[in-house]
């Protein structure tokens, strides 16, 4: 929140006409209410918060069922039976929170035979993704899924690649960047999954 909080004093300190911004978690909430009551009308984007706001729309994806889809896509790249590492961006942004939760929910209500053994934060960071991911997997030779909820995916699909483990290990993630299409077409990402 930090990072949006300091853009969303300024433009309501400069009276902008409108203001678009993501709100991936509560902290927002008090400065988008802020700027409404201040007549400036707020739409968010990308990632809600759950928290009750003031803003006039959301355009965006439902981040819980994204991470259903996520854990559907994991029990069928894994045969439904398994253990998996989860590795978020951040456990204090909701939009993570919710991609993580849908998961868990997935898995728990429809693949008991899944098995989440780690769940690690990378601060959206691909290196930290790359280490956390060779530890997952060091620490559970069988290791049979890796999930990023957030940023940072390229780093687990390249621990898995420089380890050897390219369809052994699968990767779920999200978003269509360069990288991470790097490891799609590789085989080395299973699926990921896109915001539109």
């Amino acid at each position: 929140a930090d990072d949006f909080s300091g853009g969303m004093e300024a433009a309501i300190a400069q009276e902008y006409d409108a203001i678009a911004t993501i709100a991936g978690d509560a902290g927002l909430v008090t400065y988008i209410d802020r700027a409404v009551d201040a007549g400036i009308p707020v739409a968010t984007f990308n990632s809600e918060t759950a928290a009750p706001n003031k803003r006039l729309f959301f355009v965006g994806a439902d981040l819980y069922k994204q991470g259903e889809a996520a854990g559907k896509a994991m029990a069928d790249a894994i045969g439904g039976a398994g253990k998996v590492g989860v590795i978020t961006g951040f456990f204090a942004v909701e939009a993570h929170e919710l991609r993580r939760k849908g998961f868990e929910d997935y898995l728990t209500a429809n693949n008991p035979d899944i098995e989440i053994v780690a769940q690690v934060e990378n601060s959206d960071q691909g290196d930290i993704a790359y280490t956390q991911a060779q530890d997952m997997m060091t620490a559970n030779p069988d290791l049979a899924g890796i999930y990023v909820t957030a940023g940072g995916p390229f780093g687990a699909a390249a621990a898995v690649e420089d380890a050897g483990k390219t369809g052994e290990v699968k990767v779920i993630s999200f978003d269509f960047v360069d990288e991470t299409m790097e490891y799609v077409q590789k085989g080395v990402i299973s699926a990921t999954i896109g915001q539109g």
